[in-house]
Formats: C-alpha cells, structure tokens, sequence
C-alpha cells in the first residue's frame, strides 16, 4: 500500500483574494503562493487517482516500475492561483503518439516521463488545457540520440525548458527528451542543461553563481535545480534556471530506500514497521523542515539499492514568535536574513535576541524548536524563551564565573592550579607552571581528549605528549579541554557543583530562570517548566516513520551528556533574552546592581585593548592571543570589533555571542547541524566546515553597520525591568547648525552627545544626523534612550545635592560624581587612573565612557 503524505494543507483564506492571474499559463514552477500539496513514491493507478478526485492535481509523474506499475507523482491543490481546467495524465504512450498528444491545440503538456517496457520505451504525459487565459506555446522533443541534440533542438525552439527526461532503451542506447513552454516577456531566464552526478549539478550551479569574468554561462545569477532525472551510474541530467530577484528559492534532496532486510527492530538504523521503512519518507520530515512543497519525486537504483531524488520548492515562511517588526525595516530585515538563512541550510528552528546599550532592542523565534515530537506529534515553534544548546558560547560564561572568583578573591589569574588547587601534581613541570588565565586563553596545550575526563585524577595521572605541554613561545591551540579542567576549577574552589554556583552567584539575583546546564537526552516536550529545543543532525540523517504514521525526530545527540566535568566548555542551554540580560549587567550597561563588579569584566575589555596594540595606562604586556580570557577579539572592519564566541556541536546546534564595540550585542542559536557543511540549496552541496554560519553572521553585521534600531525596550515583554534611560526634557531635537563639543540632541528617542574637537565640527552638518546618517558615528556618541522612548520607565533620577561635582583629580573605583546635571561611576582600577584627568572628563570629553559610567540624571 503505498504512503503518501500530506502536509501543509494551506488553503489560505486571503488567496480567495488576491488578483485575478493575468496568464494562468505560468508553469506552477514560477508560482509562490502557499498551497497544499501530496507525494507519492510508490503508487498503484488508482491511488494516484484517488487523490487526484480529493482536489488534487497532479503535476509530475513518472514510472518507479513497469512491472508491477508504480508510480512516484507529486501533486498540487488544483484551487487558487493553481487552478487549471482540462488537466489529465497517461501512460503507456508510444513515441508516436506522444507526438500527437503534443499537437493537440486544446492541451499543453507540462511533465513527461520515460520508461521501458519489456523490449519498448514508453511515455507518461501529464498536461493541462491550454484554452482561454491558460493559452500558451508548448511543445515537446522526444527522443533524441545525444544531450547536445535536444540542446540544439532547444535553441532552435526558442523556448524555456520545464522538464527533461533520459531513458537508456533496448541496446543501451540512450534517448533524451524535454518539455517546453513559450517565453514570457519579462521572464527569459538563462538556463543550464548538462548531466553528470548531483556533486557536478552543484559543481555547475555554484560557479555559475559565482562567476564574475562572464566565463560560465549563466554567470552571476542565483539558480534553481527545476528538472532533474536519472540517467544511470548515479548520472542525472538537470535543468538549471536563473533566479529572479527575491524569488522562492529550491531544494534536491537524495534519499535511501530501505528494506527491513532482517535489521533487528529498535536498533539505531531502524524503527520497528511491520512492512518496510523508507528513508524516502523523511522527505515529509525535509520539506516541513524547509517549510518547503515537494515539486517531483524520482526513483532511480544504486548498486541494486532504491533511491529517490527530490524536488522541494519555497511553500511558506518559517512561523515566528516573538514581538512584532511590524513595519520597521531594521527589524523586517533582521526577520529576513534569519529565515532566509533557515531555509538555506534546511535548519529546524532559531532565535535571536538584540540589544542597543541597555535596551532589548528585539527578540524573535523562527520555526520550529520541535519538527515532530511530543504526545501530539505536532511541530512546536521556536521563541525567543525556547533553550537552545549555545555549545561553545558556554565558555564566555565559564569565564564571568572564574572572573567572579577572582572578584570573591578566592582566586586569581595567575593562581597556578596544579599545586594551589589540585593536591595531585603532575611530573610535567610545564603544567606545575600553569595558569588561570593561560588555561583561559587556550595556551595550555592539553589534548583535547583529556576534555571527556570527569576527574582531576584522570587529567594528573594522563601522559601529557610533549607536543602539548604548556608552550614556552605564548602560542595557543583552542580546546575544549582547558574549559573542562576550568568546570573542575570552579568546583573545587567554590565547593559546591559548577551548576550551582553560577546559579547563586548570576542567574538568582538576576531572577533568570530560562538557562540550565543540559544534562541529558529529553524524551518528550516539556520539561517543565522549561521547553528546550531539540537539535537535529544534517538534513539526511532523519529518523524513519512509525508503524502508526507518525515521524519521530532524531533525539539530541548523546555527545550532550555530559559528567561535571565538561559543563564549562558546552552544555549550557539558554533563551538568547535571558543570556543577553546577564551579560549586559555583567558588563554594566544596566548600571548597578551588578552580577559582577566593573573591574571584573573591564578585566576582559582591557585584554581585548591589549590584544588589539591599543595603548594601555597603567602600561600591560601585549597578548598576542585573539582569543582573550573566553572571547575572540575579533576585527569587524570599518574601525569595529567585537568581543564574540561560536558554538557548535556535531548534530544538534549552531550558536554566536556577539558583543560589538559600538554598544549592539546579540545572541543566534540554531538547532540543525550546519558546522558539517551540507547545504540543502541545490542539494546537498558540502562546503568547509563551520563556513554557513557566517553567513548569517555577515548579514547581520551589515544591518547593525548601515540601519538603526527602534527605540522600543522589550525587557517587560520577558518579565524583566525596563532598561534605564535618562530624562531627556529640554534636550532640542537635532538640527543642522553649529554644535559644541558635549551638546546635546536627541532624535527618535535616543539622546547623543556630539563629540570632542575637531569631530565637533560635524555634528550639525548634513550627512551627520545621529542614529539616521551615514557617518553619524563619526561626529555623535549615543549616551541613552530617553525615559519617553522607553516601555516601562526610564533611569532613576537622583538628588544631586549632596554629590561632588567632578573635578581634575584622584577617583578611586566605585566613586561617584556630578558633573552636567547628570551622576557618574568611576570605573574600577585601572580605568579608574583616568577618572580625574581632563581626556575623560565625563559626558564630555571624547572617551569619558573608558573611565565612567553614567548611572541617572539628577532630579
């Protein structure tokens, strides 16, 4: 009995709506409205048309076996902007009579396939009226004895390529043919026709893409595979197209066929099924993945073996949760950027949260956290206060909790732990030399299989190779080991669980209660009170269906369950709103209470300054490492940095903290595997390890550099206070005209201070509007949202009167001043050196903010 599956049956109301269609014509190819959909790959004649009588209409067909007949086909909800009078389907056909269905003025055919049977090849057909508004030029090319002869037939039609086929008859001969629609004005796409295997179609699609000299035909557009079919020895001819601009995009997928073949029932490669288990199924699970329709099915056979090639083209968007963007463009392009890249990838789900000094600037979930899971096996959509798995990020929060323990003087950077920590000491005496803060920086060299260990003794009583030992030359080597022997650290000198202290000491006072170290494998959805996501491996390692239908999605890989021992490095699981309330306050932007005081995280700016070739009062030794005490210190270009960390882990989860120095941090989690480079567009095209997340990377950058956040806090919206903002009342709107170094303008909102001379000089010229303006950056500093701009309130105003205005001086860490008619903090030591001297006098000189903090506004 053959299993069709139907998903995303998406009559949408407002289709009822839209426009009358100027040219029905349109192959359904060009169309992208959602629509409900069908697939069958293994279907008797009355199953096909079966469905076919429930509303469907079939769109592609071909022949998986002449004997018994079986058919893969793929359908579309015959309603809507798909509608089409007079379709039909057959089989059976003779060259000859294909011909003459092709000359039939009252139908135009749209899909053919060809087969053998028994010492003849046949032809299906499946074709649509072509009268009225469906009237188009159409015709077929059948049979002809090489590819470059149906490309020269192709060339002298003059005609766009919807279909092609290849069938290897009787001797061994092989005949191609092709179905062809006349082209629309406006619509002349350049297109690709070759064979060869699915790595050469994605050869030729991507350096088509991108090509710049003009040498590779159809270089510089974005493509889609639109035809494919088999040729044997794992060869395929294709059909490529341009794209055009913001068109849906399509996926190929291949896909195994798998017989029970007396694998044992429950083992890791089978689920228990009384019949069979297809791999061919997770197609359903690949196209709800992809929020994606299933455009044609393929069989074709591999060392005996049943596969199928599949096409998927764009069904719908991702579903989100979260605030809206409404019509803001910064936030309808962030929205962009991360379906789209969901959809390149194949990946489940996603969030992102976003903030602009102390604001919640934006918070967003995109698809799904659960494809098919739980009781109910219902899809569940990602939120903003879904947990995902950040992987590697974990490390920058080992490292605010070792800066915590340093605050606490429990211990110090240059505290060696094999010997003032461990009571086992190690024969290396490189490793006795050892440091909190070279263990930090990755300069500790220890093999990364040393990370699994659970225990100080496993790490002490380890033969360390030579290669490892603690270099000499400064240089480091990432592992995750040093942030596992970092976990053992905490605990042994917290004297209580990792887990616990950072609990006590960061998540309770915050009343953070969506981040947790993730212990183990989560059968169902819920975990009460918390939901986290389920993570994924790459688009071709689906689970099998079950006996009753249903799909059960892969479980998070068992690399996840972690001993005590490997916290610190990858497990945490956490809301992106959550993360980034921590480490704003921890950085201060939240002014006090603080999770951690200033000198603590400075500790971290001023290793990144240092790393930089920044100068330094008091003066430090250069570090010549990047990655500095848990972060990479990276270059954005254009004068940018950012602190940042990615996280990956194999199966389940993409991740990358960014804290940029222009005062924008964000957190994006996924829950698919991409780090292992399978690209879903265009089938399956494998690229460097852990590349695709700078894509997504890079687009968001670009929208932070050229674009400007709303003014809205979302902070309320997830149960935390508003931020602070400062009272902005008599502060003139900006305007061009003469500005001194320090004055004061807002606009939307935001208040700016305009900087120090000769920067001055721009700050009321046209091209230089603070916040809208290309090169605002370059005259303005923003100091805060306005209490009016904010959703909740704004900074506490403070009674000023028995404050010292500042002055020329000593200020010790903590200190607090008056100056403006606004209060500032002195920064802890050493920022605190340059707190009384005239560079950095606060609000006013050009970098008061390296040695204060503005905590209000007086009253």
């Amino acid at each position: 009995m053959m299993k069709g599956l139907l998903l995303h049956l998406l009559w949408l109301a407002f289709s009822l709506y839209r426009q009358p269609v100027a040219a029905l014509a349109n192959p359904e190819l060009d169309l992208t409205d959602p629509a409900g959909y069908w697939w069958m790959h293994n279907a008797a004649e009355d199953t096909v048309n079966s469905k076919i009588a429930e509303g469907f209409r079939i769109i592609r067909v071909s022949i998986r076996t002449a004997s018994p007949l079986r058919f893969t086909a793929a359908f579309v909800g015959n309603s809507g902007v798909y509608q089409r009078t007079g379709a039909g389907w057959t089989y059976g056909l003779t060259e000859a009579q294909l011909n003459g269905m092709a000359g039939d003025a009252n139908r135009r055919i749209i899909d053919i396939s060809s087969y053998v049977d028994g010492s003849q090849i046949r032809y299906s057909a499946v074709w649509v009226g072509n009268t009225g508004t469906q009237t188009a030029s159409g015709s077929v090319i059948v049979g002809a004895a090489s590819l470059q002869g149906l490309k020269d037939q192709v060339d002298a039609a003059g005609k766009r390529v919807i279909d092609i086929e290849a069938v290897t008859g009787p001797g061994s001969t092989t005949t191609y043919s092709a179905v062809l629609v006349e082209k629309e004005p406006g619509n002349d796409r350049c297109q690709i026709i070759g064979e060869g295997t699915l790595e050469d179609v994605n050869d030729r699609v991507f350096k088509s893409e991108s090509d710049s000299s003009g040498t590779e035909p159809c270089s510089g557009f974005q493509h889609r595979v639109i035809a494919l079919d088999p040729v044997g020895n794992d060869r395929f001819v294709y059909v490529a197209e341009s794209r055009k601009n913001n068109e849906k995009p399509w996926w190929f997928a291949d896909l195994e066929y798998h017989g029970i073949n007396g694998a044992t029932a429950g083992s890791s490669d089978y689920i228990s099924d009384p019949a069979h288990l297809e791999q061919i199924d997770n197609l359903g699970v690949l196209s709800e993945r992809l929020q994606g329709r299933v455009f044609d099915v393929k069989h074709y056979s591999v060392g005996g073996n049943d596969r199928y090639v599949a096409l998927v083209t764009d069904n719908n968007l991702f579903p989100q949760r979260g605030p809206a963007a409404d019509t803001d463009a910064t936030l309808q392009a962030i929205d962009k950027a991360m379906q789209n890249f969901l959809k390149r990838w194949g990946i489940p789900g996603g969030t992102i949260a976003v903030t602009t000094g102390a604001r919640l600037a934006y918070a967003q979930g995109y698809g799904f956290s659960h494809v098919s899971r739980g009781i109910d096996r219902q899809p569940r959509p990602a939120t903003p206060e879904t947990l995902f798995r950040i992987a590697s990020c974990s490390k920058p929060l080992t490292s605010l909790a070792i800066q915590k323990l340093i605050e606490q003087g429990l211990l110090a950077l240059d505290t060696t732990p094999f010997g003032q920590i461990f009571t086992q000491v190690p024969e290396d005496p490189n490793l006795k030399k050892l440091t909190i803060r070279q263990i930090l920086e990755h300069k500790s060299w220890f093999p990364d299989s040393l990370g699994w260990a659970a225990t100080v003794e496993s790490w002490t009583d380890a033969p360390i190779p030579a290669v490892y030992a603690n270099r000499v030359d400064g240089s480091a080597y990432y592992q995750n080991s040093n942030y596992h022997l970092l976990t053992l650290v905490v605990e042994a000198v917290a004297h209580m669980s990792y887990e616990e202290y950072f609990g006590k000491n960061f998540l309770a006072p915050l009343g953070i209660q969506r981040m947790r170290i993730s212990h183990e494998r989560k059968e169902g959805f819920v975990d009460a009170p918390l939901i986290e996501a389920a993570g994924y491996p790459d688009i071709t390692k689906h689970n099998r269906r079950n006996v009753d239908g249903t799909f059960n999605d892969p479980d998070p890989s068992d690399w996840i369950t972690a001993p005590s021992g490997r916290y610190g490095a990858s497990t945490w699981a956490v809301s992106p709103v959550d993360a980034l309330r921590l480490i704003i306050n921890a950085d201060g932007s939240l002014g006090e209470p603080r999770v951690l005081s200033m000198a603590s995280f400075d500790r971290i700016i001023m290793g990144a300054r240092q790393g930089n070739g920044e100068s330094t009062d008091p003066p430090a030794t250069a570090n010549t490492n990047m990655y500095v005490l848990g972060f990479d210190n990276s270059d954005l270009g254009g004068g940018k940095r950012a602190l940042q960390h990615n996280g990956y882990l194999p199966g389940t989860t993409n991740a990358q903290l960014v804290l940029r120095n222009d005062g924008i941090k964000f957190l994006i989690s996924f829950n698919g595997d991409i780090a292992n480079g399978y690209s879903i567009l265009s089938g399956g095209k494998r690229v460097q390890a852990g590349g695709p997340i700078w894509d997504i990377l890079g687009s968001l950058h670009n929208i932070f550099n050229t674009m400007t956040l709303p003014s809205q806090d979302h902070w309320p919206d997830f149960g935390f206070a508003p931020a602070p903002g400062v009272d902005c009342t008599g502060v003139p709107a900006w305007q061009t005209g003469t500005y001194a170094a320090g004055a004061k303008a807002q606009v939307a909102g935001t208040l700016y201070s305009c900087k120090a001379f000769p920067f001055s000089g721009w700050c009321g010229q046209v091209g230089y509007k603070p916040g809208v303006d290309t090169n605002w950056r370059a005259a303005w500093d923003v100091v805060d949202v306005c209490n009016a701009g904010l959703v909740g309130g704004g900074r506490p105003t403070n009674n000023c009167a028995a404050l010292l205005e500042w002055q020329v001086g000593a200020y010790a860490g903590g200190e607090v001043v008056k100056h403006g008619n606004q209060v500032y903090q002195c920064k802890g030591w050493p920022q605190n050196g340059w707190c009384g001297q005239k560079g950095y006098e606060p609000g006013v000189a050009l970098y008061w903010q390296d040695a204060w903090i503005l905590l209000s506004s007086c009253a």
